[in-house]
């Protein structure tokens, strides 16, 4: 539950709310001077004097200041009612600005603290029937405390309000907070399999190059051949040591020291066909065309090679969360010089988008085909469904 008087807020003081406070003091200032003249009022009451129209009129004036001090203008419109009712009988339309007066009071103070003003007020200002000219009648008794409550009840409705208001923002900003700091993290995530895929594959190479350096050294008489031989190896194997202590320092915990980088080989664009079998296999439906097979090398194309895999795990996953009973196509196809991949999908469609949006899989999908130098896209069909299109850049052969 709320606590009451968390409800607080300061009264709106923009010049168009002051403007149509006065208004507002010009309408009830028109009917209390209407009131006090008319000839019912004057039959049974003297006629106001020059004093006591201030009096009359001091609630109705205090209104222009209620959202500058509200508690001051209040206490000040209370003992202007208990002055005035020594000479003058109470009116209907004399006591029109105590609700909008409470209001501000209960919308300022909280409606806890709001009340222990509020209600004392009441008390008093319905005290003057009982001690003023004329006779009480109960009509009098239950309007004036009525008119009080209303201000108080409005008040108490607009703090609700504004504390619902402000904790629904709060809530959208930490939202979006996390969902940053989701995507910061796919990024770093995407980065790290990155460096992994690069270790290994410039590793393997400078390991086959050490190695044929070796084997030239071993079967070459030639002294200046084997130093320079002996040297390739040397450079060598430091490059891989240095690759190995650059790779911890991406992946490994600050504070642990702990990896938490995946370790295992990587997959690549051979492994789509037993990807896709083993989702089949669990009963969605999957087309794949593969324009690809054969065309990929294994050691200049391999982060296009893995970049292709991921993006087509990512997208059968989202469908098959996302996108309901539907058939899912996979095309492949490799060109000179760039590979390109579309998934699409006949399913609800838009149900997909938050993931592809803002989630984890897509978001350091994107990050990976940027960093190889190539454009992806992840939207909903026209016609319904969901369509990912990626196109990555090869490495050409010199």
């Amino acid at each position: 539950m709320v606590e009451t008087d968390s409800l607080r807020q300061p009264p709106n003081r923009e010049p168009l709310w002051l403007a149509l406070d006065g208004l507002l003091v010009i309408s009830l200032g028109y009917l209390t001077v209407s009131s006090l003249n008319a000839s019912s009022y004057l039959d049974d009451y003297d006629a106001v004097e020059s004093f006591g129209w201030v009096l009359m009129l001091a609630p109705t004036a205090l209104v222009l200041v209620r959202r500058l001090a509200p508690v001051t203008a209040l206490v000040l419109a209370v003992v202007s009612y208990l002055l005035a009712g020594f000479d003058h009988g109470e009116d209907n339309n004399w006591i029109l600005a105590a609700p909008f007066l409470a209001y501000t009071v209960t919308v300022a103070r909280g409606p806890t603290r709001g009340a222990w003003l509020v209600v004392p007020s009441a008390v008093a200002v319905t005290a003057v029937g009982f001690y003023g000219p004329g006779k009480t009648t109960p009509v009098v008794i239950l309007i004036i405390p009525l008119m009080f409550a209303i201000g108080w009840a409005v008040g108490l409705l607009a703090g609700r309000t504004h504390h619902r208001t402000v904790t629904l923002a709060e809530d959208a900003r930490q939202a979006r907070e996390r969902l940053d700091a989701t995507a910061r993290q796919a990024v770093a995530d995407e980065r790290a399999r990155i460096a992994i895929e690069l270790h290994d594959a410039v590793g393997h190479a400078v390991n086959v190059m050490v190695m044929q350096a070796g084997a030239a050294r071993l079967a070459t008489s030639d002294s200046g051949t084997r130093s320079t031989l002996l040297e390739i190896e040397r450079v060598g194997r430091s490059a891989l040591t240095d690759l190995d202590r650059m790779l911890g320092l991406l992946h490994d915990h600050p504070e642990t020291g702990t990896s938490n980088a995946p370790v295992a080989p990587s997959h690549g664009i051979n492994d789509i066909a037993a990807l896709v079998a083993g989702v089949r296999s669990g009963g969605a439906e999957v087309v794949l065309h593969d324009r690809c097979s054969g065309n990929i090398d294994p050691v200049a194309d391999r982060p296009v090679s893995a970049a292709a895999y991921r993006i087509v795990q990512e997208s059968l996953t989202n469908a098959i969360k996302h996108a309901g009973p539907a058939t899912i196509v996979i095309d492949l196809d490799c060109t000179a010089d760039a590979l390109h991949l579309t998934i699409t999908d006949d399913g609800r469609g838009s149900a997909a988008s938050p993931s592809s949006g803002g989630g984890r899989g897509l978001a350091g999908m994107r990050e990976r085909v940027s960093v190889l130098g190539g454009s992806m896209s992840a939207a909903p069909r026209a016609g319904g469904g969901y369509v990912v299109h990626a196109q990555i850049p090869r490495v050409r052969s010199t």
